[in-house]
């Protein structure tokens, strides 16, 4: 992203105020040096496809069908991706962890203050006999840091304490729909619910959605 909005502008005369011939050659002498073709060019190509049409309108790409190439913004798009990834190559959160609690817990309060109402003084009792809440929350989709699976067996969304379990076979079920199939016993053999293949509770492996 970073090289398309210096190769645009180079296109727009932005780096090198000159004659479009000057502009045209200085994107593509850049286009030369930072765009080679990656393994996974492919992904780029509608990118630099775009690029290379871009040149037919050196001089006047404020008025082309590519104007939107060089507006302000995209240096700042450029400049908060480059960040995301570098936080990401460190193990880094792209959001502060405080901000990221305080904006659910602002979310989150409106429905938990109703729950409190509801329950009349049991929420506390609710809310410390289990790690879950006892409604559940709509949250935006960034909001969501961990893989949500339901059971095909008990019908129960897993969690920390009941994670999914892949069996050999490939079918996966929640731990304790596993425990009761094979009667607690970690080398009973039992059959998959899904198919005949059977298995143990040590062949099986707790596994993460991403």
């Amino acid at each position: 992203r970073t090289g398309r909005a210096q190769c645009a502008d180079a296109r727009a005369g932005g780096a090198a105020p000159g004659s479009p011939s000057s502009a045209v050659s200085e994107a593509l002498a850049y286009g030369r040096a930072h765009l080679v073709p990656p393994a996974d060019s492919k992904a780029h190509l509608p990118e630099m496809q775009q690029l290379m049409g871009a040149l037919l309108y050196a001089g006047r790409i404020a008025s082309s069908p590519y104007a939107d190439l060089t507006r302000a913004d995209q240096w700042d798009a450029a400049a908060e991706l480059l960040a995301i990834e570098l936080l990401a190559l460190e193990g880094l959160p792209a959001q502060s962890p405080l901000a990221t609690a305080m904006r659910v817990g602002e979310l989150a309060l409106p429905t938990l203050a109703k729950v409190a109402n509801v329950l009349n003084g049991k929420a506390n009792r609710a809310l410390s006999a289990t790690d879950r809440l006892p409604v559940e929350l709509d949250l935006p989709k960034e909001f969501s840091f961990h893989s949500i699976f339901a059971c095909p067996v008990s019908r129960e969304q897993c969690t920390r304490d009941n994670p999914p379990m892949l069996m050999p076979c490939g079918h996966v079920i929640s731990m304790a729909s596993l425990g009761k199939l094979a009667r607690g016993c970690q080398t009973a053999r039992f059959k998959c619910p899904y198919c005949p293949t059977e298995t143990t509770m040590a062949l099986s492996r707790p596994i993460h959605f991403e």
